[in-house]
């Protein structure tokens, strides 16, 4: 418990010493999406260029945002992905779209929350580990959010910042975890490059 406490104070140190953006959703691995919807040829230039263009669009949407120091709305969110998607959806069969769909959803909310749920649910905790896990998780990204000014478009500075705070994370989980339930996540932690962007 005095692990996880101090967690917590590293991230509310780290966060007062950070910039206050919140975001740093990270760019869509559409490499990744294609390759795993079958996308080639004509249709994954068609593709790029759909991506490309919201991309774009987003973007100075984004700024515009932030000249008026105003947030985007998830409505307003929500409505510009669902243009992208009808797009996205007049370009590829059923099959491929399905695929899209569903890797999509898991980019937009986040692969690497997506992950750390699926290591919950094969770690089998009980709940007041699940508890635990989730707060412990939670402190862990937003302090990574939080901070995404101070390594946003600096993969070196992004990488020694996450090994850092994942060393406090780990302490944290050895706290509550047993034994063989810290040796399963961190093969799962591998398993799933927690950490590497690949983007």
């Amino acid at each position: 418990m005095k692990k996880f406490i101090l967690i917590i104070a590293v991230a509310l140190f780290i966060n007062s010493c950070g910039e206050e953006k919140k975001g740093g959703r990270g760019r869509i691995n559409y490499d990744m999406i294609k390759e795993k919807a079958g996308i080639t040829g004509a249709t994954a230039e068609a593709f790029d260029q759909i991506t490309a263009d919201f991309g774009k669009q987003m973007r100075e949407l984004s700024e515009k945002h932030k000249a008026n120091n105003t947030k985007m709305s998830e409505e307003e969110r929500a409505q510009f992905f669902a243009q992208q998607d009808e797009k996205i959806k007049g370009i590829l069969t059923p099959e491929q779209y399905a695929i899209y769909e569903t890797e999509i959803k898991i980019e937009r909310k986040g692969r690497e929350q997506h992950n750390i749920a699926l290591i919950k649910e094969e770690l089998a905790l009980d709940s007041a580990q699940a508890e635990m896990y989730d707060k412990t998780q939670a402190v862990f990204y937003k302090t990574l959010r939080d901070n995404h000014d101070s390594y946003h478009g600096k993969p070196d500075v992004y990488k020694q910042f996450y090994q850092e705070l994942d060393g406090s994370r780990r302490a944290a989980l050895k706290e509550f975890l047993t034994e063989e339930q810290y040796k399963k996540y961190e093969e799962l932690a591998a398993q799933y490059k927690l950490g590497e962007r690949g983007r």
